[in-house]
């Protein structure tokens, strides 16, 4: 924290800029307390877009099965306030962290390190893989299933966003989804 003064900024003031990032800080005035709030774009040439179905396949099975992986830092996370979140986005991943705690620098640098070197495809994960595979094929089964009236949303959604994907063609996808396919 900075000490505080009689022109503080209303709004947040860039720090340091690079070609990758920027750091933002605006200080606490009201309680004191130091707060980070922070995301980065994390992507990949080597899957394809997220909008085909096989890969937003792959990427649901994997974040499912990373964050079974990874249960016991977030939950030693939200004992301390902070947090770490990976969603997927268009044509990357968002990495999002935030909290009120001197420790999230170290949770930044746990959950990074965790997903460099999750591997899901161990021969013991394939459980997992299984475990979560079930669960997205139920969910899309039971999409697929809602009240009629919601059949229009769930079918015509994506003639309305460039970024929208078929639920049918998904529901597909994950038919044909094989684990020999996602290694």
């Amino acid at each position: 924290l900075k000490a505080k003064s009689e022109n503080m900024p209303k709004y947040p003031e860039i720090l340091e800029k690079g070609d990758n990032f920027k750091c933002w800080f605006k200080q606490d005035d009201s309680f004191d307390v130091p707060k980070a709030y922070g995301f980065c774009k994390l992507s990949s040439s080597e899957y394809g877009s997220p909008l085909q179905e096989d890969v937003s396949i792959f990427t649901h099975i994997f974040l499912k099965m990373f964050f079974e992986e990874i249960r016991e830092l977030v939950y030693m996370a939200e004992l301390a306030k902070i947090d770490c979140s990976l969603t997927p986005s268009t044509d990357h991943l968002t990495f999002l962290f935030y909290g009120f705690n001197d420790s999230l620098p170290s949770l930044v640098k746990e959950y990074l390190k965790a997903l460099k070197e999750f591997d899901p495809t161990v021969a013991s994960k394939e459980s997992v893989y299984k475990e979560k595979y079930e669960q997205i094929l139920k969910q899309y089964t039971n999409n697929l299933l809602q009240s009629p009236y919601m059949h229009a949303y769930v079918h015509f959604t994506p003639f309305l966003s460039t970024t929208g994907s078929n639920l049918t063609k998904k529901y597909v996808a994950v038919t044909q989804f094989t684990y020999e396919k996602f290694c």
